[in-house]
């Protein structure tokens, strides 16, 4: 049991750690990364264009951290789902540039998390997470790829990390309209190495954002 508690601080530190600093390839959603002051046509007529109303940001995320000791090889899974909540704020897309006014929510809920070593299940423990994208205001440029996508070369938010922070970096979203709504999916297939204290880590990290808007 003792070796068990061991086991379980050092994969939480691990899952703070993991979660706070990134080095490695992202593939968002197979579109080609654009220049960082968007495409530069202007065209304001796609689904996306006008003044749009901030609804709810979706995520389903699941990440896998192995690790090797040297004596040990240490395997969390994290799986976390959750919908915003006192979502507030505007966006507005004129074909070139997002803009954020007062975009706000937060997120709260559970992540699911289960231990192996060497191959081997240990435990599952219910781990509380709370975070918030304060109250926004930004531009952001974007490259328009066919009727349904946009690139953002440079760093737009995506969610909200595992340790509870604002997560912002080069994205691809695909979009879908339906009646006054407009939907914004964003897909994250991640594989990063980090180093720490000598101790090599593997992260793998899927996950799906939605975000939901409605036509002012």
């Amino acid at each position: 049991m003792r070796y068990f508690t061991r086991l379980m601080f050092f994969g939480t530190c691990l899952l703070l750690f993991v979660s706070c600093g990134k080095d490695g390839s992202v593939d968002t959603t197979n579109i080609t990364p654009g220049g960082s002051t968007g495409n530069g046509n202007g065209n304001a007529s796609g689904a996306e264009a006008g003044n749009w109303k901030f609804i709810s940001f979706q995520e389903t995320t699941s990440q896998i951290v192995e690790v090797n000791t040297g004596s040990d090889a240490i395997k969390t899974i994290t799986t976390r789902e959750y919908t915003s909540e006192n979502n507030t704020g505007n966006i507005r897309f004129d074909g070139n540039a997002m803009f954020f006014t007062s975009v706000a929510f937060t997120a709260n809920g559970t992540m699911q998390v289960s231990y192996y070593t060497n191959g081997v299940f240990n435990v599952t423990q219910q781990v509380p997470f709370t975070g918030a994208l304060p109250a926004t205001t930004s531009a952001a440029y974007y490259k328009k790829i066919g009727a349904d996508s946009l690139y953002f070369a440079i760093g737009v938010v995506t969610g909200i990390g595992l340790n509870g922070s604002v997560e912002t970096k080069p994205a691809g979203y695909k979009l879908k309209s339906d009646g006054n709504k407009l939907y914004l999916t964003l897909a994250i297939n991640e594989t990063t190495t980090q180093t720490d204290a000598g101790i090599t880590q593997k992260v793998t990290t899927n996950t799906t954002n939605v975000t939901t808007l409605q036509k002012q």
